[in-house]
């Protein structure tokens, strides 16, 4: 099997590399972003927060809740992290051409984050709540419901910041 070469090798190469990545950081940082997600808002928490430790977060979640609700929310980092990561590539290869490689990361990056950032926000709050049943949908309408539609924008300079 010959290597194909050009530029849409390398575009496909880029994107299959990077789907694999995010599948890859996904699967093994979920279990993290639960547990700091759930130790920081989680009201079963209130009265230990400061006195528990992430280990002990992890199992209140694994015996309460199950192993799988460790990696709740997977699908929608999936969902924010896949396309977040193909639009910065493709920003940067294109801006790279007439920019500095600096210039052209730093915006494509900023421009993805703005962009997927309530996906980001979403996936938070849905690890948030993990163990009350409340997926994707629920969340959202929740959210329209009890504030508003620049909300899931909530938090984004400091994303932008890090």
């Amino acid at each position: 099997m010959g290597e194909p070469d050009g530029e849409k090798a390398t575009f496909c190469y880029t994107m299959v590399a990077s789907t694999m990545g995010s599948v890859a950081v996904t699967a093994v940082c979920t279990p993290f972003d639960v547990v700091k997600n759930y130790w920081q808002a989680s009201p079963a928490l209130n009265h230990q927060r400061i006195n528990t430790s992430g280990l002990q977060v992890m199992r209140h979640i694994k015996d309460a809740y199950g192993w799988r609700a460790l990696w709740n929310g997977t699908v929608t980092s999936l969902v924010y992290q896949i396309p977040s990561n193909w639009t910065f590539f493709l920003l940067y290869e294109r801006w790279r051409e007439d920019v500095p490689d600096g210039v052209a990361s730093a915006a494509a990056r900023a421009t993805a984050v703005t962009l997927f950032s309530p996906l980001e926000f979403l996936r938070t709050r849905v690890q948030a709540t993990t163990g009350m049943g409340e997926g994707a949908m629920a969340t959202v309408k929740r959210v329209l419901r009890e504030d508003s539609f620049s909300s899931f924008w909530r938090g984004l300079l400091p994303t932008l910041v890090r």
